[in-house]
């Protein structure tokens, strides 16, 4: 808590840096704050001080490029869409190639083109940014990533084809999806409802709830910075899809970027935790982010 902060009881948020690899997660710092208050927990290098202290490569977020940014640049670079192709068929943005994630490397318009941006569904950023990185490591440096994928694409005014309303939808995550989030560095993990369980401590970078009654969308997300959030995926947890669109209405108005959501609390993604260490144990193998694949 910084000096001369002016607090009040009408609201607690809770910001936890999660431990490194190895360590035990510190305890959380605790703020009171309302509507004249704003947290500043969040530091501007806290993720490069993470990965140096762990030893762990940052995510590339030099990789992202924003949908406002994209659309006004003067010479459109090469968009090459990776989502699965029944889903490119259904929506795609006109000119743009449709290419497996696995191919990328080897292709001859990749390597060609002056500028490739990555275009994906909104919910594979975490994943997009690796596979950046490693064709950066490759040569491959005019290769970056859409920040919200098509989602972002249609909000920021960009052109669609087919069926444009099937976009427009929340982001909701899976259990697998949810893994492949936290698995890179710089989640943010936002309770509307309920708390974080243990494993969700442990894998987040910040957490972000509030103490005692179930707080509005809007103190919650105004916690978090906009030049934050703009570098790290935020996911909300609800109990139920109902609450979705009051928290997306509110980020829209707030200028942050599309949030994820992750419905049925915290004990879902452990029991999928719990699942998956049993397949693993049973086939004598850990369990492994697709991140880890390359």
């Amino acid at each position: 808590m910084t000096s001369g902060k002016h607090c009040a009881f009408v609201l607690a948020l809770t910001v936890v840096s999660a431990a490194v690899a190895g360590e035990r997660t510190k305890a959380p710092e605790m703020c009171f704050a309302d509507e004249r208050a704003s947290l500043t927990n969040f530091g501007p290098d806290d993720d490069a001080r993470k990965g140096a202290a762990s030893g762990s490569k940052p995510v590339a977020r030099e990789c992202l490029i924003d949908a406002p940014e994209l659309l006004a640049s003067p010479s459109r670079p090469t968009l090459v869409d990776i989502r699965p192709p029944a889903s490119y068929t259904n929506a795609w943005i006109p000119g743009s190639a449709n290419l497996g994630i696995e191919l990328l490397a080897n292709n001859a318009l990749v390597r060609t083109s002056v500028s490739v941006v990555l275009v994906g569904d909104g919910k594979d950023t975490a994943r997009l940014l690796h596979r950046c990185s490693l064709l950066h490591e490759s040569g491959l440096s005019q290769i970056r990533v859409l920040d919200g994928g098509l989602p972002a694409w249609l909000r920021a005014g960009g052109s669609l084809a087919g069926n444009v309303a099937s976009i427009d939808q929340p982001l909701v995550l899976g259990e697998g999806e949810l893994y492949e989030v936290l698995h890179q560095p710089g989640a943010i993990l936002v309770f509307g409802e309920g708390r974080p369980t243990a494993a969700l401590t442990e894998s987040a970078a910040r957490i972000v709830q509030a103490k005692g009654a179930n707080a509005s969308p809007k103190l919650l997300l105004r916690s978090i910075p906009i030049a934050v959030a703009k570098r790290a995926a935020a996911v909300v947890f609800l109990s139920s899809a109902r609450e979705i669109p009051a928290w997306r209405t509110t980020a829209r108005s707030m200028s942050l970027p599309e949030p994820l959501f992750f419905v049925g609390g915290a004990s879902r993604y452990d029991a999928y935790l719990e699942q998956e260490a049993r397949i693993a144990a049973a086939a004598k193998k850990p369990r492994q982010s697709t991140c880890d694949r390359g």
